[in-house]
């Protein structure tokens, strides 16, 4: 499946000579109306007062990093799963695994990537980032979204709150695409079934209209014939990728990125 839209969509934008014409603007989100609750209100993380210390110390790290690239045109926004796309290694012991440092280096970095993630981070505490100097003065051309796992609200309301840091984007970087990544495969029979999951369906029925958003299904590059995660190392823990499974990541969204930023992809 990831295949045919990606080529679908690559062509008309080789087609339209990368232009981005002005119907892709017409039904935009930026304007959407969405119910304010916990998933949607923007908030910092204020699980404890050094939770909270350290939280500020990285989105003002990361805040300091993007006024040294204000050309960025490549954008990851999200928790964990994004964050750990600019790390070697996390975890301890057996559980210590390399994530996607590696890629991150050879491919993001010379194409003038900013890592927006934060581990922990929820849908409210991203939106508070965005608005609070992470997207100032930047115009990327890409913008990689995973968020809501961390999420307790209700489906609806975690659909709900993924809508709103996409529009978020949508409002503050207008020429951006968007794209919007789902939760991943995992062992479990059950996965698909998982409210983050569906929840993300929801979202990306919400914004279907919105030409600038992107949303890419990367989860049949990852399962076996019976639906499930086929390999564990691939996602140790169900849901952090160790390097293998970014390499997939990264190879499923790597001709689309290409095609945004102009450059030619492989045939």
């Amino acid at each position: 499946m990831i295949f045919t839209y990606t080529s679908r969509f690559c062509l008309t934008l080789l087609c339209s000579g990368m232009l981005v014409s002005t119907s892709a603007y017409a039904e935009s989100i930026a304007t959407m109306e969405i119910p304010l609750h916990a998933a949607s209100t923007p908030t910092q993380k204020a699980s404890n007062p050094k939770t909270l210390e350290w939280w500020l110390k990285r989105h003002k790290k990361q805040v300091s990093q993007k006024e040294k690239m204000l050309d960025a045109q490549i954008i990851f926004i999200g928790a964990s799963v994004m964050d750990y796309w600019a790390v070697d290694v996390v975890g301890k012991g057996k559980k210590r695994y390399q994530r996607g440092g590696k890629i991150w280096r050879e491919f993001y970095l010379p194409r003038k990537a900013l890592n927006f993630g934060i581990a922990g981070d929820n849908t409210a505490t991203t939106l508070w980032r965005l608005q609070n100097g992470a997207l100032d003065g930047i115009a990327p051309k890409v913008a990689i979204v995973a968020i809501g796992y961390n999420n307790k609200e209700k489906q609806n309301e975690v659909a709900e709150g993924i809508t709103a840091v996409v529009r978020e984007v949508r409002r503050r970087c207008p020429k951006t695409k968007v794209l919007l990544m789902p939760y991943l495969a995992s062992t479990k029979a059950g996965w698909r079934e998982n409210k983050s999951f569906r929840a993300y369906d929801d979202a990306c029925k919400m914004v279907a209209k919105d030409n600038m958003i992107i949303p890419l299904e990367i989860n049949n590059m990852l399962v076996n014939e019976n639906g499930v995660l086929k390999d564990q190392a691939l996602i140790p823990d169900n849901l952090h990728p160790a390097e293998g499974g970014y390499y997939i990541w990264h190879n499923a969204m790597k001709e689309t990125i290409l095609t945004l930023l102009e450059e030619k992809t492989d045939e």
